[in-house]
């Protein structure tokens, strides 16, 4: 029995259409009939089933079978190994059919079987060399015998249908055969290979070896010049062509010398081709540098020399075992095309090993990977605007894919403009900011160079409504990339760590393209949120942006930030403001950033860092007075004409002596005039008479501040009913502190029936306490919704004794964080325990344990004590060395808060908390040492 130094392939077809499990089970019978008693006991035999490449094959006969041979080659199949061009063929005895064995592999054949449940992206055609073999030339020289295109690309490319293409070029043959021969053949092949409308529509890409890339070269060029009426396979094979790898391919001839010694007669019939090919040749043919301009190419090249062919005189066969010549020099091998257009990489391998790799880590096979991925990425959108239609077919193979990643990509829910919880946040009235709006939207229309627009401008002035009616028009016009809206106290809005993977997450519905770029991304590096913001930007951001054609899109991409000013983090304010100035390098499709927030020192300080020509800066409340006097005059007329039509009120109430006075008394203010309006409209049948109150401010008040302080106590002390004795209103103020108190430290906002489990208040006190402070709350009929502020500066105010002055209502931030502390831990002493959603099952992993399960036994308010209970400690900056209730808690139900955060997905939060606290009581033990 012949033996062989590693697996011996062969290719088996014409087996019937049926189950690949019959298949295999009748070739299986058909080899052991033909094997021997020894080689039944000795060989290993490996059978893989695949589709026939013929798509329009209708004979019954569509499968076809790789078979390796291990530990030697069964003695029927011995002479096929010693002419390859011969084939065996048996009967089938159920069918009467025959199936044949061979090695040459010519013609088409497909490697692997593509995902069942997934729809094939593109097809990869390998070409092989002169005088090669379609499968062992691509194969490994390591003892294992890796096919790279085989037994790699089907794990890292799996939703590819990769073919070799194989023909007769041996020169020890009599063939005749051209180029032009040769690319006529394959031509022929590709009718049956690509032979429906869904095959030739679908991307193709080439990888090409030495005088395979020639025979390619002349199909394309034949290709482009075919009507597509006539011969649409072949007409369309240049259309669907996106990319293509030359593998030392020689456009200006090759060394032929030691080939031709091989040919033993002057007139054998090789010689013609050799002299074809021969070094100094120009292969090229006329256009092709011009046809494949904007198809793209990778050129892989030599850089060691191959031996010689010498012949063996025993046995008189022929191998490279001579001397070092340089077949193929770079000049030859290079097309030569601008750098933007051909990417050249040199390979330390001679001309036979450039596509022999071992293993996965080989260089070359490594390089050639990244750009079929970049191709299968990439080719979509080109072929669809190629074929000027839609790909229904190949689009399904990218959507859940891509789906499926960006869902891996955390996001924030509430960050975009037009997110749920805005529904009811208002634009800015017709006839309103007239001025501002036509100059933003001049600025993101026109040619201006500065990419940031920072509209800036002190509390209530109305940055966000013009932030969310800027992002409504961009968004209606198909012109905004994404938004981003910031808010204190929402906890995945309040901070940066969710800002760039937010806005890639949007901008991926902006096109398929960019969805696939994003999503590439997000492939190459897995754990690309919870890197670095430059790294997110430049990743998932900036570089998908990039790699866009000029015309895939609208542009430029307008990006609305709103409320810069709360995000928590003054170095990551610092980091954004450099980073997005950095949208200025995007060339094809521009990105602009329109931004809002208050004018507070680390902005003012970041937009002094970037230069005058990145960004343009405007002060909102610097507009003059009559303009927003007049604006507000509107504003005032449409609300309070809502409140008249509602309550049906006297067709001339209020007067327009009194908007007047409302305007004088907003002075300049937005969130003045916003939160009169819902007090005045809150009061129902007391409308006229809360307008009366908010008319009687007092005159000695000045400026914008005092008159929001202003109205925001006027709102508070009407709260509470003048009919309560004086005990009771002393009692209702502390709880009515207690409750507002708490709502304006929140980490993350939580919903009424939650707050009152928190503070251990009776739920019917909680809204008893909230239900006349709409105007500055944002109260859900729903009790599982979040109880929210209409506007930071609520918060503002009653966090600052210089602007609260009345006690009943100036809450002592420190106290709240130190009373909402102890508050966290009350609740988790009372509740947690081990096993506390009773899964008596101590080995249950996290994300088996189903989501509404932990919601029952772990409910927001219990979630979010356990998640912010430190945060609050330590802004209450108590001196924690002597603090009874947490060194309980850590003796009694450590592992339990431990066991809780893993099962609601945050115990990395936990290590943190930990770390936080050890710094802080360490901290404190130095200080007193000191």
């Amino acid at each position: 029995m012949p033996t062989a130094s590693g697996p011996t392939v062969f290719r088996i077809t014409g087996l019937p259409d049926s189950s690949t499990e019959q298949a295999e089970s009748l070739l299986i019978a058909v080899i052991k009939e033909q094997l021997s008693e020894e080689e039944k006991q000795t060989l290993k035999i490996e059978i893989t089933i695949i589709p026939s490449c013929n798509s329009s094959n209708n004979n019954g006969q569509k499968l076809v079978a790789l078979v390796d041979f291990k530990r030697g080659i069964p003695n029927f199949l011995s002479g096929l190994v010693k002419n390859q061009l011969r084939e065996w063929q048996v009967e089938i005895d159920d069918t009467g059919e025959d199936i044949s064995f061979d090695c040459h592999f010519h013609g088409f054949t497909q490697l692997y079987n593509t995902q069942p449940s997934q729809t094939i992206t593109a097809d990869i055609i390998a070409i092989t060399g002169l005088g090669g073999h379609a499968y062992g030339s691509w194969r490994g020289k390591g003892n294992l015998g890796r096919m790279w295109l085989r037994h790699f690309l089907s794990k890292d490319l799996p939703r590819c249908r990769t073919m070799i293409y194989g023909y007769n070029s041996k020169l020890s043959s009599r063939g005749i055969g051209t180029v032009e021969d040769y690319s006529r053949e394959f031509l022929e092949g590709i009718k049956k290979v690509r032979g429906t409308k869904e095959t030739r529509e679908r991307p193709l890409f080439f990888v090409a070896h030495s005088f395979g890339g020639i025979i390619l070269a002349r199909c394309l060029v034949r290709a482009a010049q075919t009507n597509e009426d006539d011969h649409p396979t072949i007409a369309t094979l240049y259309k669907a062509t996106y990319g293509i790898l030359f593998f030392a391919v020689p456009h200006r001839g090759l060394i032929v010398n030691d080939m031709e010694s091989m040919l033993d007669q002057d007139n054998h019939p090789r010689k013609a081709l050799l002299e074809q090919i021969n070094k100094g040749s120009d292969l090229l043919v006329p256009d092709f540098k011009d046809l494949i301009r904007d198809r793209k190419i990778v050129t892989f090249y030599e850089t060691e020399q191959t031996r010689r062919l010498e012949q063996n005189s025993e046995d008189g066969s022929w191998a490279r075992t001579g001397p070092f010549i340089t077949a193929l020099d770079t000049d030859s091998a290079i097309l030569q095309l601008p750098i933007n257009m051909e990417i050249k990489i040199p390979i330390h391998a001679d001309h036979s090993t450039i596509v022999k790799f071992d293993n996965k880590n080989a260089p070359g096979y490594e390089h050639a990977l990244e750009h079929l991925k970049d191709f299968e990425w990439d080719a979509l959108d080109v072929i669809k605007a190629r074929f000027g239609k839609e790909l229904s077919s190949i689009e399904g193979a990218y959507k859940q894919p891509d789906e499926d990643l960006l869902k891996s990509l955390p996001s924030a829910a509430q960050a975009a403009f037009n997110s749920y919880d805005k529904q009811h946040d208002p634009l800015c009235l017709d006839e309103t900011r007239v001025d501002i709006l036509e100059q933003i939207m001049a600025w993101g229309d026109g040619d201006d160079e500065r990419c940031i627009f920072w509209l800036s401008g002190m509390a209530g002035t109305g940055k966000s409504t013009i932030a969310r009616t800027v992002a409504r028009k961009y968004y209606d016009r198909n012109r905004l990339g994404a938004s981003f809206f910031f808010s204190r106290g929402r906890e995945d809005v309040s901070h940066a760590s969710k800002f760039f993977t937010s806005i890639a997450v949007q901008l991926a519905n902006k096109s398929p393209a960019l969805k696939r770029h994003i999503c590439k991304a997000i492939t190459e590096c897995s754990s690309i949120a919870s890197q670095v913001l430059r790294d997110q930007w430049n990743q998932l951001v900036l570089g998908p942006l990039s790699k866009l054609e000029a015309d895939s899109l609208q542009s430029p991409l307008i990006l609305v930030v709103d409320a810069l000013d709360e995000c928590d983090g003054k170095d990551d304010i610092r980091v954004i403001l450099q980073l997005l100035g950095e949208a200025r390098k995007l060339r094809a499709i521009r990105l602009r950033i329109f931004m809002t927030s208050r004018p507070e020192i680390p902005i003012r300080h970041g937009f002094y860092q970037l230069l005058e020509t990145r960004h343009h800066g405007f002060v909102l409340h610097n507009i003059s007075p009559p303009i927003i006097d007049h604006d507000i005059s509107i504003f005032f007329e449409h609300n309070l004409g809502i409140i008249k039509q509602k309550l049906a009120l006297a067709a001339d109430w209020p007067g327009k002596q009194t908007i007047k006075c409302l305007v004088r008394s907003a002075n300049g203010l937005f969130i003045w005039a916003a939160t009169a309006c819902r007090f005045i409209g809150n009061g129902e049948q007391f409308a006229e008479k809360r307008l009366s109150l908010i008319l009687k401010g007092g005159p000695t008040v000045k400026g914008p501040e005092g008159k929001l302080n202003e109205i925001y106590v006027a709102i508070l002390t009407n709260s509470v009913s003048d009919e309560y004795d004086d005990k009771e209103k002393e009692e209702l103020y502390k709880m009515l502190k207690e409750a507002l108190g708490t709502i304006v430290i929140l980490f993350s906002s939580l919903s009424a029936i939650s707050l009152a489990r928190l503070l251990h208040i009776p739920m019917g006190n909680l809204y008893r306490t909230l239900d006349d402070l709409h105007s500055v709350l944002e109260v859900p009929k729903d009790d599982g919704q979040p109880v929210r502020l209409h506007h930071p500066s609520f918060r503002d105010f009653l966090l600052d004794k210089q602007r609260c002055h009345d006690e009943r209502f100036w809450v002592d931030e420190k106290k709240a964080h130190e009373a909402l502390a102890e508050s966290c831990l009350r609740l988790m002493s009372k509740n947690l325990k081990r096993d506390i959603c009773d899964l008596h099952s101590l080995g249950t992993l996290t994300s088996e344990v189903d989501s509404c399960r932990v919601e029952q036994y772990l409910p927001a308010d219990l979630q979010y004590a356990c998640r912010y209970w430190v945060q609050h400690l330590l802004r209450a900056q108590l001196d924690l060395c002597n603090h009874r209730q947490v060194s309980e808690f850590f003796q009694k139900h450590f592992l339990h808060w431990l066991e809780a955060l893993s099962l609601i997905g945050k115990i990395s939060e936990g290590g943190h908390m930990v770390t936080e606290l050890s710094r802080h009581l360490f901290t404190l033990q130095v200080s007193d040492i000191v």
